[in-house]
């Protein structure tokens, strides 16, 4: 029986229990069909049930219906023995009526059951489009040179020409500066490069020093370098690897501090919504001072530093591996919290993280994977090894426990 059929069939039992010359059959079961009926020509009432399934047992509901028809036959069998034809008629309506109202109960029992199961397929379905949608990080950059004028890099290939004649080379793999460092203090001009969520991009500068930028993250040096030192900025999460002369120290500023350096590699993580910055040597040595007070510390090969806006909070020994892990194109966690996991992939790929239990973010995982994933293969794990359940909601992943 399909809806076109079910209102028809209701049509007729409505109209049947509206007839005159059935008064005298008009009896409690039929009183209480009555306003099933009246019930069921509602707008709207049919949708309104199937969206109360936990408030209506439908099942109970039919199980009672059919013993009170049984209880209404079995009275019918006695009074055909002595009713008229005209009875009989009357009692096949009836039957037929609540064979209809019982029809009618399955009807909605089942509609919710396909309501709720077409509702859930539904669901998935626009997960999996929205999640199709979530893609990772690729290389792509933002420069902004010292007139103020900005670019969008991560595309074909360009030439940059400054002022001086100097090229700048940008393409897919990076950014280039070439060119002598005869340029002055009094001279000097800055550039800005800023790699924006669900990004990457490397840059080499000017004294071939190569540099790695993370997603949302900032990176602000001068074209050529001048003076006795070599000097940057940076905002987020940067992998250097130093071009080493002599007479020249290179220095990184964060918000937290500077790292002085003659020629090593190493990775720096200073997000601004993070309270933390974090220091990693992968090889030379650095020394690290602080703004607050001037704290310092030589790092060695293998070596972490934790800071904060307070000072330094800890230095120890580490695996690189798992703090530079990025640059090589993987993530890597070794017994790190639901929360800075999530911190990284919101990043790479640009999307936005809520909790509804805060308990879900001290959850630990370790376990490595390919940045390029697609991130349902994160969910997929996370899901798989833990009781978290994660909901996806356009760019926003809800995350809470599951049932």
């Amino acid at each position: 029986m399909n809806w076109n059929e079910l209102n028809e069939d209701s049509e007729w039992l409505f109209r049947q229990l509206a007839r005159s010359d059935e008064k005298a059959e008009r009896d409690e079961k039929t009183e209480q069909l009555e306003q099933l009926v009246r019930k069921l020509k509602e707008p709207g009432i049919l949708r309104k049930k199937i969206r109360e399934q936990e408030e209506f047992d439908y099942l109970t509901a039919y199980r009672r219906l059919i013993g009170r028809r049984d209880a209404v036959g079995g009275t019918a069998q006695v009074k055909r023995r002595v009713a008229t034809r005209e009875k009989r008629h009357s009692k096949g309506l009836r039957r037929k009526a609540w064979n209809v109202a019982a029809g009618i109960l399955l009807i909605i029992g089942a509609g919710t059951a396909i309501f709720h199961t077409a509702h859930e397929h539904a669901t998935e379905q626009q997960e999996e489009l929205m999640l199709a949608g979530i893609l990772p990080g690729s290389p792509k950059a933002v420069l902004t040179t010292s007139d103020g004028v900005t670019r969008e890099l991560g595309g074909a290939p360009a030439v940059i020409r400054e002022g001086d004649g100097h090229a700048i080379l940008a393409d897919s793999s990076g950014i280039h500066y070439e060119g002598d460092n005869k340029q002055t203090e009094s001279t000097t001009v800055y550039h800005t490069l800023t790699v924006p969520r669900g990004g990457e991009y490397f840059i080499t500068l000017s004294d071939s020093t190569c540099v790695w930028l993370n997603a949302d993250s900032k990176l602000k040096y001068p074209v050529h370098f001048a003076g006795k030192t070599r000097e940057v900025t940076v905002s987020g999460e940067a992998y250097f690897q130093v071009k080493k002369q002599n007479g020249q120290p290179f220095v990184v500023h964060t918000r937290h501090g500077s790292i002085t350096v003659l020629g090593t590699e190493f990775n720096i993580r200073s997000y601004p919504d993070n309270p933390q910055s974090v220091t990693t040597l992968v090889n030379g040595k650095i020394r690290y001072r602080h703004h607050a007070g001037g704290q310092e510390a030589v790092l060695a090969p293998c070596q972490q530093l934790v800071t904060d806006s307070r000072g330094i909070e800890s230095l120890s020994d580490t695996d690189p591996r798992y703090a530079c892990g990025w640059k090589s194109g993987a993530f890597l966690f070794r017994n790190k919290s639901l929360e800075e996991i999530m911190q990284q992939l919101e990043r790479w790929y640009d999307i936005h993280v809520f909790y509804t239990n805060p308990e879900v973010k001290e959850l630990h995982f370790s376990g490595d994977l390919s940045r390029f994933r697609h991130i349902g293969t994160f969910i997929e794990m996370l899901e798989e090894s833990s009781k978290v359940k994660i909901k996806v909601r356009d760019r926003n992943l809800i995350i809470g426990w599951g049932k």
